[in-house]
């Protein structure tokens, strides 16, 4: 990346030698994880704004942001979109008075006014010139009332520990669940253990079954490259699992269940 292209309160270069949409996408990214959640945009008339317009409004949608494209227009108008729509701030693809081989950016915040190095344009350049990008990442399900903030970071150091794909919490399964008594039948009425041996090598002594674990608790680490394949997945190859009160793993599926987290969140409060 040519560091070039930061200027005092914008960004501008020649495209594609000097800023391109991948750039673009970065400073979306950027953008919108220090600046907020509702971010309108637009730009001016040069061939080369609408791909980098497109490019920056991808990397703003990857921050989690709702964008609002204003299209082809003067700055003066966008400045007065951000305002008039409530955002957060806002952004123009224009390279100004400059010949039609440059392009660039400037930012605007909520009030608005141009984004300055005292306004966080710094911290805008720093994460883009860094790469910044957390190795992982944990994602809670919002449907575990009763979870403990010290089973996430036991988890975050299990799986950090290994150096492992993935992790994710578990309960243990009570002895008259396990899965080595569970049977399959067929439509003729044949019977087999779940793995399918057949019925004489069940387990008889429930002293003799081996623990076995499902997952509970709603809490999950996942590198973000995991995230990032062609075809994502939380789990990698290599995945950890951390085993957790089951009085921890409370779950919000159905009303039976609110009514029973009213009855047990007030304990674990008092804990």
């Amino acid at each position: 990346m040519d560091k070039r292209i930061f200027k005092a309160y914008d960004i501008r270069g020649v495209y594609p030698s000097e800023l391109d949409g991948e750039i673009f996408r970065k400073l979306g990214v950027a953008f919108g994880n220090i600046f907020g959640k509702k971010i309108v945009v637009g730009g001016d008339y040069r061939t080369s704004t609408p791909a980098l317009k497109k490019s920056f409004i991808e990397g703003l949608i990857a921050a989690g942001c709702k964008v609002i494209d204003v299209g082809s227009v003067p700055t003066p108008v966008l400045i007065f979109s951000i305002k008039y729509l409530g955002c957060d701030g806002g952004i123009s693809v224009t390279a100004s008075h400059n010949p039609k081989e440059y392009n660039g950016m400037k930012f605007f915040n909520s009030i608005p006014v141009p984004i300055v190095r005292d306004g966080g344009y710094d911290k805008l350049v720093k994460l883009v010139e860094s790469g910044e990008r957390p190795d992982y990442i944990v994602l809670l399900e919002p449907t575990a009332p009763a979870r403990q903030v010290s089973n996430i970071r036991d988890l975050v150091n299990l799986v950090i520990e290994h150096s492992a794909d993935a992790g994710f919490t578990v309960l243990p399964v009570p002895t008259g669940h396990n899965a080595h008594w569970q049977l399959n039948i067929s439509e003729d009425g044949k019977t087999t253990l779940i793995n399918g041996d057949s019925v004489g090598k069940i387990i008889r002594r429930r002293q003799q079954l081996p623990q076995l674990y499902v997952r509970g608790g709603s809490t999950y680490v996942s590198k973000v490259e995991n995230l990032l394949k062609k075809e994502p997945d939380i789990y990698g190859d290599d995945t950890r699992a951390l085993v957790i009160d089951p009085k921890y793993a409370l779950d919000l599926d159905n009303e039976e269940d609110w009514k029973e987290a009213e009855k047990i969140l007030p304990s674990l409060v008092a804990e």
